[in-house]
Parts: C-alpha cells; sequence; structure tokens
C-alpha cells in the first residue's frame, strides 16, 4: 500500500513539473503537429496554417512575424529568427552591436520541406514547395519548387512542377496521408541523383 502511495505522489508531481500554460499563437490551423522541447518567443507572432509539422527542439523567435503555410514540414532542430542585432551605422552607439534591434518576417509558403538542424534568418521567404537541405542556412529567397542546401544555402536542382501540381491538386501532403502509410525504403542510385545535378 506505501509503495502504490509513493507512486501516486510521484505522478502528481510530475504532472504538475510538466505542466506548461496554453501557448496562444496568431493562428494554429487544423492538424498542426508541434513535437518536444520546441521553444517559442512571442507565439502571437506565429501563424501556422493548417497541417503543419514541427519537429522537436525547433525554435522560433518571432519578435517579427513567421508564417508557415499549409502542408510544410519543419523537421528537428530548425532555428528561425525573425530579428538582428543593429551592429553598423553612422548612429551604432555600442559595441558589437547596440540596444537596437533589426526586425524583418520570414514567410515558409504552402508544401515546403526544410530538414533538420537548419537556421532561417531575418527577412526569408521560401517559395511554395521549396525542399532546403538538412544543416543549410537560409539567408535569402529560395524560389518556388527549388531545392537549396548549404551555408549560404543555394539552388542545387528544381522539384518536378508537373508532378508537384498533379499532387496538390488532389491534397495529397504529407500531414494528411503520413499516419495511413508506412514509410518506402528506396534505395537510391547515387549515379543518378549526380548526373540530376550537372
Amino acid at each position: 500500500m506505501r509503495n502504490k502511495i509513493i507512486l501516486i505522489i510521484k505522478k502528481i508531481i510530475s504532472k504538475i513539473i510538466d505542466y506548461k500554460e496554453p501557448i496562444e499563437y496568431g493562428n494554429r490551423g487544423n492538424n498542426v503537429w508541434i513535437g518536444d522541447k520546441c521553444e517559442f518567443g512571442n507565439p502571437k507572432n506565429i501563424f501556422l496554417d493548417d497541417d503543419v509539422y514541427i519537429g522537436e527542439k525547433t525554435c522560433i523567435y518571432a519578435q517579427g512575424t513567421v508564417h508557415i503555410h499549409k502542408g510544410s514540414v519543419l523537421a528537428d532542430c530548425i532555428d528561425i529568427r525573425t530579428a538582428n542585432h543593429y551592429y553598423d551605422g553612422d548612429d551604432l552607439n555600442m559595441l558589437p552591436f547596440d540596444e537596437k534591434v533589426i526586425v524583418k518576417p520570414v514567410v515558409i509558403k504552402e508544401n515546403v520541406w526544410i530538414g533538420s538542424h537548419c537556421l532561417i534568418l531575418p527577412g526569408v521567404e521560401i517559395g511554395e514547395g521549396a525542399v532546403v537541405g538538412a544543416g543549410s542556412v537560409v539567408t535569402k529567397n529560395v524560389p518556388a519548387l527549388a531545392v537549396v542546401g548549404g551555408a549560404p544555402a543555394k539552388v542545387i536542382k528544381w522539384r518536378n512542377e508537373e508532378r508537384y501540381n498533379i499532387l496538390k491538386d488532389k491534397d495529397k501532403t504529407y500531414m494528411r496521408n503520413y499516419r495511413s502509410h508506412e514509410p518506402i525504403l528506396i534505395s537510391a542510385n547515387l549515379e543518378d541523383e549526380e548526373n540530376s545535378v550537372k
């Protein structure tokens, strides 16, 4: 009996410690999945459309607005910034930067896939259907259907627009369909992949 009481007390303490206030977003659409240990600064400036997936340990610092459009998937450990320190100019009054902050919005359009460990900097717009490779640093706008990678991120190749539009018209997005299917492992032919980049 004593062990049961101790177990119940431990469960109650665990619930108290793990309790978090509900987050008030600018908008949170339907079928939005947010992973564990994410950090959202100023969530009222974060606008999430329907069918958005945000992987664990993602940080969004929204001094400016962040809009993630329908069907976009952000992998784990993404870092999105909307502000930067003021560090250069005739009116700079401290080093290495002063108290002023430059704020710019970030927009992630429909059906974007951002790989793990990416950094998205202030003022960036990632175009519809784009793919950002893991570990990329996105400093400039990404065109629609572009596949980008690197630091800074650069266009590596382009997605198949015809196939993209067919799937989009049928609303075949990851968040609407992933629970009903097991992942299919595909053995990639690296030689074909290298030829498509050239």
